[in-house]
Order: structure tokens, then C-alpha cells, then sequence
């Protein structure tokens, strides 16, 4: 037991103190903040201008138009689907009507014609 503390102790000593966020370099200014304002902690490590973010909101507008365009091929995909299952549906039901044996001669009327 006490060499597992003196070991944590041992690696403790060693490794340095972790800093998450930038609130080293955030500089902080108090006088005309209002108490709300000096709760909030960015942790954000870079700044963005606001020429690099309009040109974030335009690669999201469009890539929002891609997916736009793929949504609707999707739709009309789908759509063909739907239709290519009624067309074996009705492929279906000739071919059952046709192997009808009542029905030979009037089929092959309408094959014929």
C-alpha cells in the first residue's frame, strides 16, 4: 500500500499540470461588464475574423445545397422504386391471368393483336 502512494506521489511530481481552454490568454476586463458577462469562460483556443466566418457560413450553405440536390435524387429514386414495384405487380397479375385456362384464347387474341 505504501508503495502504490509513494509511486502516485513519484508520477504526480513528474507530470505537469494540464491547462484546458484559453483562459490564460483570455484577457479579462471588469469595469463595464455586467456580472453575467464575467461568468462566462471561453474555452476556445482560436479567433475566428469575421471574413473567416463568413466564408465558414458559405461552405455550409453550400454544402446545405448539396444535400438539398442528393435529398430530392433520393426522393425521385424512391419514387422509381415505387413504380418499378407496381409495373412487377402488374406483370404479376397478367401473367397469372394469362395462365388462366378459361381465358387462352382471349389472351392470345390480345397477344396477337
Amino acid at each position: 500500500m505504501e508503495l502504490k502512494q509513494s509511486l502516485s506521489t513519484h508520477l504526480e511530481a513528474e507530470k505537469p499540470l494540464r491547462r484546458y481552454g484559453a483562459v490564460e490568454e483570455t484577457a479579462w476586463k471588469a469595469e463595464g461588464l455586467g456580472r453575467n458577462q464575467l461568468d462566462i469562460i471561453s474555452m476556445a483556443e482560436t479567433t475566428m475574423m469575421p471574413e473567416e466566418i463568413e466564408l465558414e457560413m458559405a461552405k455550409i450553405q453550400r454544402l446545405r445545397e448539396v444535400l438539398v440536390r442528393r435529398e430530392s435524387e433520393l426522393r425521385f429514386m424512391m419514387d422509381d422504386i415505387q413504380l418499378c414495384k407496381d409495373i412487377m405487380d402488374l406483370k404479376q397479375e397478367l401473367q397469372n391471368l394469362v395462365a388462366i385456362p378459361g381465358n387462352k384464347k382471349k389472351t392470345r387474341k390480345w397477344l396477337i393483336s
